[in-house]
């Protein structure tokens, strides 16, 4: 979802096959190309049809597609390294994209979020450490990391008559991520 030049960067808890193996940048660039082409903008029976992609969907998660994952953004270029404006930012997306109790338009919620947040007393700090540096934060404290989650009980039903709608889901959480990050960048600029 996020490009070199957007002012946020997107990381999946679940790393692709070539970060665990620790392949080169080109080759994780090369999966994230692949995962864009071949699996997020084809419809089920052309993926189907695509051994190698339907291999590659196998290997980056669970049967039941439950996809944790975390933004931050960058300021002037860098990355923040704060993690309490990254945790910010992420509640931030929540609360826009989920069913708040408090939240009387249902109807017009374009996408549903669940969350929760990695605690280095109970998830270890190896762990916890891992995906801070992996979003650039610094952080020598305990501090909980939260998280996004995105689930699908069947993920052979994104056909729909108008054609595939995940790119169409992608994009909706994407113009609100991009919103919420202007807003944050433009007050930690000040």
């Amino acid at each position: 979802m996020a490009h070199d030049t957007d002012n946020f960067v997107i990381v999946p808890v679940q790393r692709l096959p070539a970060v665990r193996q620790d392949k080169s940048s080109d080759e994780v660039a090369a999966q994230l190309d692949m995962i864009r082409e071949r699996i997020v903008s084809r419809s089920d029976d052309e993926l189907l049809a695509d051994h190698d992609a339907v291999a590659m969907l196998r290997e980056l998660g669970s049967d039941l597609i439950i996809v944790a994952y975390m933004f931050n953004f960058k300021i002037n270029g860098s990355i923040n390294t704060d993690i309490h404006l990254t945790n910010e930012l992420n509640t931030r997306i929540y609360n826009r994209f989920s069913l708040l109790p408090d939240r009387d338009d249902v109807a017009n919620t374009p996408l549903l979020l669940n969350a929760s947040r990695f605690d280095p007393l109970v998830y270890g700090n190896e762990f916890t450490n891992d995906l801070k540096r992996r979003l650039g934060i610094v952080d020598d404290a305990n501090t909980p990391l939260n998280f996004l989650i995105s689930t699908t009980m069947n993920p052979m039903i994104t056909d729909t008559a108008e054609g595939n709608f995940i790119p169409t889901l992608i994009e909706t959480l994407r113009e609100g991520v991009v919103e919420i990050v202007d807003d944050m960048r433009s007050r930690t600029a000040d």
